[in-house]
């Protein structure tokens, strides 16, 4: 069974963040974060 890919979206503008998570989340697991230390936080 092929894995599907997840998605990390980064912006600052949580506008943008919400608008690209309502648009992927119903294909692929999708996180949010809002800056690169939230990111590096993430991906620990």
């Amino acid at each position: 069974m092929p894995t599907i890919p997840s998605i990390l979206v980064v912006d600052d503008q949580i506008d943008n963040l919400k608008m690209l998570f309502n648009t992927l989340k119903q294909e692929y697991p999708v996180r949010v974060a809002n800056s690169g230390a939230e990111v590096l936080g993430t991906l620990r």
